[in-house]
């Protein structure tokens, strides 16, 4: 995947800011990709393919930023994400795949010199976290059972902590 540079960065931007300058490339490659492969369902709207993604970005400015979110908010981003995704008709497969161009997507927009192997795991550990917790309230919701409220987060992040 390409995004294309179209910000001059200073060097020395911290990285929640360089997710924040190019937040809106970042959504628009990622709009036109889920678009252009066809699901969930060629009536999905631009704004409607962009929302959860751009509230899954904010969070993760956040998170690479001065005020991580907890576990919880984590939760709720993910609950929302798939309750959305539910409502357009997305399955397993399509929510992975979505959040695989995501990731892809993210990570391209930071590769460079302003990305460092940390930073690298920092962002694919947090979009990890929320695709998990989203499948995960997915097939929940899809099944017909009531959500879980117990997030895997937590359980994760033990394991990394033994890296």
């Amino acid at each position: 995947m390409f995004v294309p540079e179209v910000f001059a960065l200073p060097p020395a931007m911290r990285v929640d800011g360089l997710v924040a300058v190019k937040r809106p490339v970042i959504l628009h490659a990622f709009t036109r990709e889920i678009l252009m492969r066809g699901f969930p369902t060629p009536q999905a709207t631009p704004a409607e393919i962009a929302r959860p993604a751009d509230a899954c970005l904010g969070a993760l400015v956040r998170a690479l930023g001065a005020a991580p979110p907890d576990d919880r908010q984590k939760l709720d981003l993910a609950s929302d994400y798939a309750q959305q995704r539910i409502r357009l008709g997305y399955d397993l497969r399509a929510l992975l795949t979505e959040f695989g161009v995501l990731r892809a997507i993210v990570l391209d927009a930071l590769a460079g010199p302003a990305s460092s192997t940390d930073v690298t795991q920092r962002v694919a550990d947090f979009l990890h976290d929320v695709m998990v917790e989203a499948a995960i309230q997915l097939t929940h919701r899809a099944s017909g059972r009531m959500p879980i409220t117990s997030a895997l987060t937590p359980g994760l992040a033990s394991v990394r902590a033994t890296r």
